[in-house]
């Protein structure tokens, strides 16, 4: 199931929407439009997959790379479109991690000061630490798709 279909079914359920007409009228867009969604010969622009994005609650920044990566017509601009989609999977994943350590740190400033969470918290620094150092591989991909003198993803030790 390509991309395009989940984020429009995840819509459909999101909107209580019956039918891929109704989903054609509430994004404003012709049902012919939908159609050729479902059977891969289209995939939404760019102010479709927003308001789908923000009617279900999803990052745009997951589902507007992983979309474009479908359309694109050769194998570099495919590569090029899933580099992004993992750049904005990884720096969601770090602001996620980090918005969630700044809150355990805060915990433990305001209550007590369990060891367990100092110990979570120092697991935490090195997972950031790792996550950096996964994105600066992630952005040292040639354009060939290799990573030339860097062939090995960092390895995430706890």
């Amino acid at each position: 199931m390509n991309s395009t279909i989940i984020l429009l079914d995840k819509y459909r359920v999101s909107c209580s929407l019956k039918s891929d007409n109704a989903c054609a009228v509430s994004l404003g867009i012709g049902r012919a439009a939908v159609s050729k969604w479902r059977n891969g010969t289209g995939h939404p622009e760019a102010d479709s997959i927003e308001r789908m994005c923000k009617a279900t609650g999803e990052p745009i920044a997951k589902w507007l790379p992983l979309i474009e990566a479908e359309r694109a017509r050769t194998p570099e601009a495919k590569k090029v479109w899933l580099r992004m989609a993992h750049i904005a999977s990884a720096i969601t994943l770090l602001l996620a991690m980090n918005l969630h350590s700044s809150k355990a740190y805060a915990s433990t400033e305001i209550g007590s000061h369990n060891p367990e969470t100092v110990y979570i918290m120092s697991n935490y620094a090195k997972l950031l630490r790792w996550l950096g150092t996964a994105l600066a591989w992630l952005f040292s991909i040639d354009t060939d798709g290799t990573h030339g003198a860097h062939s090995q993803p960092p390895a995430l030790a706890l």
